[in-house]
């Protein structure tokens, strides 16, 4: 559901197919594993940026690799280039590696975990997240409306119902409100 493949689609006719983290003028341009179960995403846009990524991995084999040594190569060997990328990225940890990438000029950003994602300050200071109280778990986080009113701003102050929760409410009192002859 991206623009420009939605505009593609609408100027050629052409069907839009699954391309995963492929990129139709990057590559590589995908994430790759790392220790401790971690991931690595990488996007590569030229061919200096490819001799960069290869330098920081010490991957000669790669930088020296005919199916590799330009752009459109590397589209038309995606598949093989994310498998032979991937080991030697499995060994590095991948924080750091995205630190020495990014160093080295090469986009590159550590994966980030629904771990990572919850405990980002930054997001929680945007009120992205935010805390409610429920009878069964106490605090918890829930993700926050995502719009901002200066007006009247949203407030969330508890969590979901439970399955059930308010039959009675429900039932009774509202729509009990009328007797059934009058709702006739």
């Amino acid at each position: 559901m991206i623009g420009d493949c939605l505009l593609e689609q609408a100027l050629t006719g052409k069907q839009l197919e699954p391309e995963g983290n492929r990129h139709p003028d990057m590559s590589p341009h995908n994430c790759y594993p790392c220790t401790g179960g971690n991931w690595i995403s990488i996007a590569v846009a030229d061919d200096t940026q490819w001799r960069l990524l290869c330098d920081v991995l010490g991957a000669t084999t790669l930088a020296d690799d005919a199916r590799y040594a330009t752009l459109p190569d590397r589209l038309e060997h995606t598949d093989a280039l994310d498998r032979d990328l991937a080991e030697f990225t499995k060994s590095h940890e991948a924080e750091e590696l995205a630190r020495r990438l990014r160093c080295a000029g090469v986009p590159a950003s550590k994966s980030a975990t629904s771990l990572d994602v919850i405990s980002d300050r930054l997001l929680w200071d945007r009120e992205v997240y935010r805390f409610v109280s429920d009878h069964r778990e106490g605090q918890r986080p829930i993700v926050g409306p995502p719009w901002r009113m200066s007006q009247a701003p949203a407030e969330i102050a508890r969590g979901a119902p439970d399955l059930g929760e308010h039959n009675d409410y429900v039932l009774h009192e509202i729509l009990a409100a009328g007797s059934p002859s009058e709702a006739r």
